[in-house]
C-alpha cells in the first residue's frame, strides 16, 4: 500500500509538471519610446540544418560569460502571474483529478494503519479468522465423534453377530456294571451366526490331596474332536468321560481331587476374524451318594484359573 501511495504522489507531481511544461511564453511587451532610436539588434541567425554529428567546439570567448541555453533552468522566468495567465481548464481538471486520487489513496492507507497487530489483519478480518478456526475445530470434533460412534456401532454389530461357544451343561450318567460314572460336556453356540472350523476337546484330571496353583492346561498328545459347524443356538456333546469308582471312593475320603476341563476353538462365519477360543476348568465335587442311580452325585465348581472366552 505504501508503494501504491508513492506511485500516486509521483503521478500528481508529474501532472503538475506537465501543466507547467505546456505553458507558452508570453509575447514580449511592446517597447516604449524612451529616446533616440537605438539601432536594431541584428537578427538572430537561423540554426544551421543537418549539422554533422561530431564537430569541433567553438573557441570560447573571454568577453561572453553568458551560459548556453541548454544549461539554463527550465523554471527560469516562470512566475505566478505567467502560470495563472497560461493555465487552462483542462489542466486544472487534470490536477484536481490527480489530487482526488491522492486523497483517496491516503484515506485507504490511514484506515489500514489502524490494524490491531502486526499480522496485517483488521478487527473484522481477525473475527473472520477466529470464526473459521472455531468452525474447523468444531468440524474436527464432529469427525472424531462420528468416528467413535461408527467404531462403537461396528463393535456392537460384531458382538451381536458373532458366534459365542459356551458350555450349555454337564451331563452325568452311571456307567454299566457299576464301574463308575460317565460325564458329558455339552457345547453350544449362543451367538447369532454359525461357527467355522469348530474343534474341541474335554478331559478329566486327577490330583492327589490338593490341586496345584498352576499346571499345564493342555497336556501333550491331547486329542481334539471336529464337532462340525455349530449354527445359532446349536449344540454338540463331547464323547463320554469315565470317572472310575476307585477315584470316587478317594474323593469321598478327601485324598483325591478331580478337575473337568476342556477347550473349544473356532472362527466366525466368513473367515475375516481371528480364531476364537473358549476354555473351562471345573472341580468335580462329590455332593451325594455315588453308589445309587437315582440322583446325580456330582456338582461342578469353577476353578480360579483357566476359565475365559475370546
Amino acid at each position: 500500500m505504501r508503494r501504491a501511495l508513492a506511485v500516486l504522489i509521483f503521478c500528481v507531481v508529474s501532472a503538475g509538471s506537465t501543466v507547467c511544461a505546456q505553458t507558452t511564453a508570453p509575447p514580449d511587451a511592446p517597447q516604449k519610446d524612451t529616446g533616440p532610436t537605438q539601432p536594431a539588434s541584428p537578427p538572430a541567425e537561423t540554426a544551421p540544418q543537418n549539422l554533422p554529428l561530431v564537430e569541433e567546439p567553438p573557441s570560447a570567448s573571454t568577453d561572453d560569460q553568458t551560459p548556453p541555453p541548454a544549461l539554463r533552468s527550465v523554471w527560469e522566468g516562470v512566475t505566478l502571474q505567467r502560470l495563472m495567465h497560461d493555465v487552462k481548464i483542462t489542466d486544472l481538471a487534470i490536477a484536481l483529478f490527480a489530487l482526488a486520487i491522492a486523497l483517496f489513496a491516503w484515506a485507504i492507507f490511514s484506515s489500514l494503519r489502524k490494524q490491531p497487530d502486526a499480522d496485517g489483519l483488521t478487527d473484522e478480518g481477525r473475527r473472520v479468522v477466529d470464526a473459521s478456526e472455531n468452525a474447523a475445530e468444531a468440524a474436527r470434533r464432529s469427525a472424531e465423534t462420528a468416528e467413535q460412534a461408527l467404531g462403537l456401532m461396528r463393535e456392537t454389530a460384531e458382538r451381536q453377530l458373532r458366534a459365542y461357544v459356551t458350555i450349555k451343561q454337564f451331563v452325568q450318567t452311571p456307567a454299566r456294571d457299576g464301574r463308575g460314572w460317565l460325564l458329558h460336556v455339552v457345547w453350544q453356540n449362543a451367538g447369532a451366526t454359525p461357527t467355522k472350523g469348530f474343534r474341541y476337546w474335554a478331559m478329566l484330571r486327577d490330583f492327589d490331596d490338593t490341586i496345584p496353583d498352576d499346571f499345564e492346561f493342555t497336556p501333550g498328545g491331547i486329542k481334539d474332536y471336529a464337532g462340525g459347524e455349530l449354527g445359532a443356538n446349536g449344540s454338540v456333546s463331547s464323547p463320554p468321560l469315565l470317572l472310575p469308582a476307585q477315584s470316587i471312593a478317594r474323593m469321598r475320603d478327601g485324598s483325591r481331587k478331580v478337575l473337568l476341563l476342556g477347550q473349544a476353538a473356532y472362527a466366525d462365519f466368513g473367515g475375516h476374524h481371528a480364531r476364537r477360543e473358549t476354555r473351562f476348568c471345573m472341580e468335580v465335587v462329590l455332593a451325594g451318594d455315588a453308589t445309587g442311580e437315582e440322583a446325580a452325585p456330582f456338582s461342578f465348581v469353577y476353578y480360579p484359573r483357566h476359565n475365559y472366552m475370546t
